[in-house]
């Protein structure tokens, strides 16, 4: 049995251990049998945590190596997106590829709806094409709108949006920029760089405009920080991020672009 499937039935299990609980409670005589229940459901749900992850760092590593083969190898095994897939994966790859970037929040709700175990492979395939090279830290505009960055941030502090409630969306980016060796950690940190620099780019072009008035008045939160001691922040993000895609380049030139 594959990952995948236990973690389905480990699921399923655990919706039926629910439904067993509520069916139990505010009967008489029923409390040790619940308080089973709830130890044997919450032993269940710590392992199917453990198995996503699982699941999770092994469809990384899988990536990983398809990105290390050289390119005509990886045509052979992903298939040539642009001429020899299947009609019908070049439709869904097309129509995916025009909700790109993500205009609205709403937008964002309803792309997470509609992933699933039949578009997902295409979607990361899409986003690995706008992020490759760049990744997150530069180029997550290609992805989501201006609008949507302004309204979101990482963990949804102060009032904004929390963009990692959007669990799919978010493993797809992952799976889309994933090298040998990049943790989740990391990750995080470059797509909360890669929201900033948005932000502060919106922030400077506005400090710009408003340089005639006396006074400005700018909501921001931890992750939207500036002022005019920071105006030239996005050019700093933008030399770290040049040294990110240098050491890239040169794992590229080692792994992917070995042919």
């Amino acid at each position: 049995m594959d990952l995948a499937t236990k973690v389905e039935e480990l699921i399923k299990l655990t919706t039926s251990l629910k439904q067993e609980l509520e069916e139990l409670r505010g009967k008489d005589g029923v409390n040790a049998n619940l308080d089973e229940l709830e130890k044997e459901m919450a032993g269940l749900k710590s392992e199917i945590n453990e198995l996503k992850y699982c699941l999770m760092k092994q469809n990384a590593k899988i990536l990983a190596l398809i990105h290390q083969l050289p390119r005509m190898r990886r045509k052979t095994v992903l298939g040539d997106v642009d001429a020899n897939c299947p009609t019908e994966v070049q439709k869904k790859i097309q129509d995916y590829s025009k909700k790109f970037p993500i205009a609205t929040i709403a937008d964002l709700e309803e792309f997470e709806q509609s992933m699933n175990d039949n578009n997902t492979t295409e979607i990361v395939l899409i986003l690995e094409r706008l992020l490759f090279h760049k990744g997150v830290v530069r180029n997550i505009g290609s992805v989501l709108s201006t609008q949507v960055i302004m309204a979101c941030n990482l963990d949804g502090m102060h009032g904004k949006q929390r963009l990692l409630k959007y669990t799919k969306f978010v493993d797809a980016l992952f799976q889309a920029v994933y090298v040998e060796g990049y943790g989740l950690k990391s990750f995080h940190n470059d797509l909360r760089r890669g929201l900033k620099i948005v932000k502060n780019r919106v922030f400077k072009k506005r400090s710009e405009r408003n340089t005639m008035k006396p006074r400005r008045n700018q909501l921001m939160d931890s992750d939207d920080e500036y002022d005019s001691n920071h105006c030239d922040e996005y050019e700093v993000d933008e030399d770290d991020s040049n040294q990110t895609e240098s050491t890239i380049k040169i794992e590229d030139s080692q792994t992917i672009c070995g042919d």
